[in-house]
């Protein structure tokens, strides 16, 4: 007893132990993991032991060693333990939460009310509802809540025939609808659905004979396209958003679609694709799209009014369909529109009356309200403050000529100001502005916000302001790029000698002076002043070189 004692340090022979000396014995050789291995009971890994360095003769393990390694191993049985009850406790809730949004509409739907909706709830599952239903955000809530989950309409067993106006309808009001990868809402065949307020991050798929109508809804980060249906019966666009989408914005064939006031804008295709069918646009926006901003396919007509093309990759429009009504990718004289003003940080109203070359330019008559007891002079067509806007030009009869990147339809296009916009770069990229475009009740639901929700919306705005600068700066220097690259082979191509010396930057610069207000270039060549409108007509080509000798040129 002595003998096996005197090995062990004094403070772990001072340790009061209940057990006996054998019964620790016998306990820590249960726990020596087998020969030639080691590793944490449980961990999966056995890796082979070190050999032990012999010096004449086997070292002996020390008891106080396989005590610490023995508490050691305790101490990761204990963690294993509590990051198994965390992931149980978190499935646990996970099917919870499942059942709890299952529960909530089978209950409803007994009891045939509807749904108040007031917090997040879903985990990706696919939730089968019966028509007719509603589905709404409980009031005063400063954010939409969120259903992770696929919402799929069906016909109820128990509903009367549908009517001549159609079926009776599943309505969504302001709740926010999230699908991973897959589509967010799918009407089923037979059914139909309404949104009103709500914020679909992910696709709409509109089955054979379904109806869908979207009212303020916002239509972002679709895998595919935005919202497609084909044979459909009817869907109806009122005031909506599509962007973001990684396919078109748009993809309706075979079906009767009214689309009014909606903006069409990033997707990675087409903003519109229409196939054959019955289709009325008016008043749309279809912007910075990768390939065309529409899409009409062979026998395709439909009605476009009041509607704006813009910065499209490979075109305003494409494909072989009419588009009646087509007046070009600008708004047509006579049509309302809004203008961005800059002294009032706000966008205004007024009606174009004729378009620039290009389209880079518009002229446009600011309404103005008119007071009834001040004196309207006949000829005063426009507000003076309108002649003092950053940008725009007053020409006669008190109209105004602004940049065509100011110009939107009158109830589309978003609320952002414009690209050159100064005064009021910080609306687009503020937290609070985040926080309107994310569905946010104003300044009431932003002061109920709590300060850590507060932080994270200030944090996602810096975050996509830095991005925006950074495909800025990486735009202008890929056209940098660009530009250097046309310039040198420009400079590579062959030219004549007398023209590579009349188009030296050095040589102009010797040979020119300022007369008269203008620059004229002049040439002594053989007592000859070549003025500089014969210089031009030489350095474009339209005229034959002079005949000179090769003397005259040194």
């Amino acid at each position: 007893m002595l003998r096996r004692l005197q090995h062990i340090p004094a403070a772990s022979a001072s340790c009061a132990h209940p057990r006996s000396p054998a019964e620790r014995s016998e306990r820590r050789q249960s726990r020596k993991p087998r020969p030639g291995l080691h590793g944490r009971p449980g961990d999966g890994r056995c890796t082979p032991l070190r050999p032990l360095s012999l010096t004449g003769h086997a070292r002996v393990q020390n008891p106080a060693n396989e005590f610490q390694k023995a508490c050691r191993h305790s101490t990761w049985e204990r963690l294993c333990s509590a990051l198994c009850w965390i992931a149980w406790t978190t499935a646990d809730l996970s099917s919870a939460r499942l059942r709890q949004l299952t529960e909530q509409i089978a209950e409803a739907q007994r009891t045939a009310q509807g749904l108040l909706v007031s917090g997040d709830g879903g985990e990706g599952q696919r939730e089968v509802v019966a028509t007719p239903f509603v589905i709404q955000a409980a009031p005063r809530l400063p954010l939409p809540p969120a259903l992770r989950c696929c919402i799929v309409t069906a016909p109820s067993p128990l509903s009367r025939p549908a009517s001549a106006s159609g079926p009776d309808p599943l309505i969504l009001r302001r709740v926010r609808l999230e699908s991973s990868g897959g589509p967010a809402l799918e009407v089923s065949e037979g059914t139909a659905c309404e949104l009103y307020d709500c914020f679909v991050n992910g696709s709409v798929k509109l089955a054979r004979s379904a109806s869908a109508k979207l009212v303020r809804t916002h239509v972002f980060g679709a895998a595919g396209s935005g919202v497609e249906g084909r044979a459909f019966a009817q869907l109806v666009l009122a005031a909506c958003t599509i962007r973001d989408c990684v396919g078109n914005g748009l993809l309706l064939r075979h079906g009767q679609a009214d689309i009014s006031d909606c903006t069409i804008s990033n997707c990675g295709q087409s903003g519109l694709v229409l196939g054959p069918g019955t289709w009325r646009l008016s008043g749309n926006t279809l912007s910075s799209n990768g390939q065309y901003g529409v899409w009409a396919e062979a026998g395709t007509r439909a009605e476009w009014r009041q509607s704006l093309c813009t910065g499209n990759l490979l075109g305003d429009r494409g494909g072989r369909g009419e588009l009646a009504g087509w007046q070009g990718s600008g708004l047509a004289p006579h049509e309302e529109c809004r203008i961005w003003s800059e002294p009032k940080g706000k966008w205004i109203r007024a009606e174009v009356r004729e378009t620039a070359t290009a389209q880079d330019e518009v002229v446009v008559a600011i309404r103005k309200r008119k007071l009834a007891t001040s004196p309207v002079e006949p000829d005063d067509d426009g507000p003076d403050a309108g002649e003092r806007e950053p940008g725009a030009e007053a020409v006669a009869g008190g109209l105004l000529k602004v940049p065509a990147a100011g110009v939107r339809p009158l109830c589309s296009g978003g609320r952002e100001p414009p690209a050159f916009s100064q005064k009021a770069a910080a609306l687009r990229f503020g937290g609070y502005a985040l926080f309107l475009a994310s569905g946010g009740s104003g300044r009431d639901g932003w002061q109920r916000l709590s300060e850590k929700s507060k932080a994270k919306f200030r944090a996602d705005s810096r975050r996509e302001r830095r991005s925006k600068l950074t495909a800025s700066k990486d735009k202008r220097r890929r056209l940098k790029t660009r530009a250097r690259a046309a310039t040198a082979l420009v400079r590579r191509s062959p030219k004549p000698a007398w023209l590579r010396k009349l188009v030296t930057k050095n040589w102009l610069s010797k040979n020119s002076t300022k007369k008269g207000g203008r620059r004229r270039a002049k040439t002594a060549i053989s007592g000859l002043h070549m003025t500089r409108a014969e210089f031009e007509c030489a350095f474009g080509g339209s005229c034959a070189p002079p005949a000179l000798g090769p003397s005259d040129l040194k």
